[in-house]
């Protein structure tokens, strides 16, 4: 949003570039379809997304340490799913990682709009 945002003249143009962008993220995070039963020409959306290391991050942190009625634990589930118990510290890197390159973004892209907004005064 905020390196959409900084393209943008304002903020239907932004919504423009977001809304677009923000929807196959999230459907190919993990959530509504599974790694599993994500097409292989769509698997890059899956890699790309943020919301599916923050996704994998929670489930690891919600169900890890769970058993359940029926005898299944969390890692089991987890386990089904594809997500190992050390994903972690390597998501939360790969968030910082993408954070970081997005607030560059914005950064340069707002530097490079005010400095022309500055010339044409």
């Amino acid at each position: 949003g905020l390196a959409g945002g900084a393209f943008a003249r304002d903020v239907k143009e932004a919504l423009n570039y977001v809304q677009p962008t923000l929807l196959p993220l999230l459907v190919f995070s993990g959530f509504l379809l599974p790694k599993n039963q994500v097409p292989v020409y769509f698997e890059w959306l899956f890699w790309l997304s943020p919301f599916q290391y923050a996704l994998s991050i929670l489930m690891v942190n919600e169900f890890e340490p769970r058993t359940y009625s029926d005898g299944e634990t969390g890692r089991d589930l987890l386990t089904a799913r594809g997500i190992s118990l050390d994903v972690i510290p390597r998501d939360f890197g790969i968030l910082l990682a993408m954070l970081a390159l997005l607030e560059a973004t914005a950064f340069l892209s707002t530097r490079r709009s005010v400095s022309k907004l500055a010339r044409a005064s």
